[in-house]
């Protein structure tokens, strides 16, 4: 019966853990993005014979194909979402320049047909500059046909890592301050995508640092939840803020916790992100650290912690998700982190109960069991320090 009020009173700690965590987990950012230039030929394939002759490179087959009534303006979808592209948008991301000169001399347009892929944009992603040059001479649009999007060429650039297209874009017209109708801008496009070039290039261009998207992302946010230390160190230098929050009142420290980017949890402390800080339900990075098993963050995370006054919450929460992750390293880091343990050995007591439900089930892999063994070590190790302090206490 003792063991399983045990049970049952850790359970629901963790239960309530999870479910901080779970109303945080719309925090992490989806970026939009175009297909890719290998997902435009593969799309290509099931084309009729322009856009195969195109993705083959094939510039007589595509004369042919011209001559025989093809329209170079006609469209193909390319994903399941719904993007669509032109011959010329797939000569420009995967044929070259020779290709793209067939297609406009047979009327092809350089904007691209309706809601597709613009031919300058699929140029910018595939990080193609002769063709864009080419383009961009036969009057395609810098900024893009329509309203800015994923599919404006400047955003595509970002996402194809491509400061040269970015480059060309930018002295044609472009705007850095591009921003989408999700608030998403080119420079947190860059982070997000991780390319530190764009970054530079885009600050050179008085990009606004504090701009975030109707969630509250901003580019320090973007690239530290997509492990991109380079790009976060050049938003950090620029004077970006270290430590604001989200509209759910997640900061960059946890999403690098999440995302098990510790050169970017190391910048962020450096640059005095608060580890202590919380979300209005409580979850810190420590605990995002803890749920994803990120050890070496962890400790970084608890010395931090400490050397501030330690302003986070007790340890016990990410203690319980460490433990319902099966984390020895985090536990470790945690107990380790804990002055007092004696006050926590209801907590020990209860983290053993639970592990060793888990790690009687038969079906367990071997690996799973061995990680509940080194639990259990952190936990007896623990609980030594615990009774040879209580020894030192008796008279």
């Amino acid at each position: 019966m003792k063991k399983m009020c045990l049970l049952l009173t850790l359970a629901s700690g963790w239960l309530l853990s999870e479910a901080a965590a779970s109303a945080q987990t719309a925090s992490v950012a989806e970026v939009p993005s175009i297909p890719t230039p290998a997902a435009m030929a593969a799309a290509a394939a099931s084309g009729g014979g322009l856009m195969r002759a195109v993705a083959s490179g094939d510039a007589a087959a595509a004369a042919d194909a011209l001559a025989a009534g093809a329209d170079p303006n006609a469209v193909l979808q390319i994903s399941a979402a719904g993007a669509s592209m032109t011959a010329t948008a797939l000569a420009a991301a995967v044929a070259g320049p020779e290709m793209v000169t067939v297609l406009i001399r047979a009327g092809g347009d350089v904007n691209g047909a309706g809601r597709s892929v613009p031919p300058l944009a699929a140029a910018a992603v595939a990080c193609r500059p002769e063709a864009a040059t080419l383009l961009l001479a036969h009057g395609a649009r810098p900024a893009g046909p329509g309203s800015p999007d994923a599919a404006s060429p400047l955003m595509a650039a970002c996402q194809g890592s491509c400061p040269s297209v970015a480059r060309l874009l930018l002295d044609h017209g472009a705007s850095a301050h591009l921003v989408t109708p999700s608030g998403l801008t080119p420079l947190m496009a860059a982070a997000w995508w991780g390319s530190s070039g764009c970054v530079r290039l885009l600050l050179a261009h008085d990009a606004d640092l504090l701009a975030t998207d109707h969630a509250g992302h901003d580019g320090i946010y973007l690239a530290a939840v997509r492990d991109h230390p380079d790009c976060l160190n050049l938003l950090l230098e620029a004077g970006g803020e270290a430590d604001r929050a989200t509209i759910r009142g997640w900061t960059a420290l946890m999403a690098a916790a999440r995302s098990g980017c510790t050169r970017c949890v190391e910048s962020l402390l450096e640059h005095h992100a608060d580890a202590g800080d919380r979300t209005p339900a409580g979850w810190t990075a420590l605990h995002e650290a803890a749920r994803h098993c990120h050890a070496d963050i962890a400790r970084l995370l608890v010395q931090a912690d400490a050397a501030a006054g330690g302003r986070g919450r007790p340890p016990a929460g990410p203690l319980a998700t460490a433990v319902q992750n099966i984390c020895p390293g985090v536990m470790k880091a945690v107990l380790e982190s804990i002055d007092d343990l004696k006050s926590y050995r209801r907590h020990l007591d209860r983290a053993a109960a639970m592990l060793e439900d888990r790690g009687a089930d038969p079906t367990l892999p071997e690996a799973v069991k061995a990680r509940i063994e080194k639990c259990m070590a952190a936990i007896e190790s623990a609980r030594s320090h615990v009774e040879d302090g209580a020894e030192e206490e008796t008279p």
